[in-house]
């Protein structure tokens, strides 16, 4: 009876390698360090250059952008805090935190949930930056240089 429960359990996992995957956390090595952009609103694209335990976010890379620090708490889950701001869009920001929770991740790219004031929101993607010099156009042809 052992055995073929165990051979049962077997044959489930070689023919449906994800039945049991829905509970398993995602795999988030890729995205600890990189290049990424999310599309902030229509038209809006921020790049996000991330090293693993800073990250700068671009509105005009290299020209406005927010630099934060970030604080792993599991393979997954992070706090980032505010440490420099360079644009005059977002103000003084600096020291402001939020908690960042991966969710899933895929070929192209993740979705995350963002706790702040002590609320969770809604799951928002963000995509592995492939052409560098494409989203630097669309930055450059929709966003205002103040």
């Amino acid at each position: 009876m052992k055995l073929l429960f165990v051979s049962i359990m077997v044959m489930i996992s070689v023919l449906h390698p994800n039945a049991y995957a829905a509970n398993s956390p995602p795999d988030c090595t890729r995205v600890k360090k990189g290049m990424f952009y999310y599309e902030a609103s229509p038209d809006f694209f921020i790049i996000i250059e991330r090293n693993g335990n800073f990250q700068r976010q671009h509105r005009l890379y290299e020209t406005f952008y927010k630099v934060e620090s970030i604080t792993w708490l599991d393979p997954c889950a992070y706090i980032l805090k505010t440490t420099e701001v360079n644009d005059p869009f977002l103000g003084n920001e600096i020291g402001s935190e939020s908690e960042i929770r991966i969710v899933s991740v895929n070929e192209n790219y993740y979705e995350y949930i963002t706790k702040e004031n002590g609320k969770w929101k809604d799951t928002q993607r963000i995509y592995f930056l492939k052409d560098l010099a494409k989203i630097i156009e669309k930055q450059k042809k929709y966003n205002v240089s103040d």
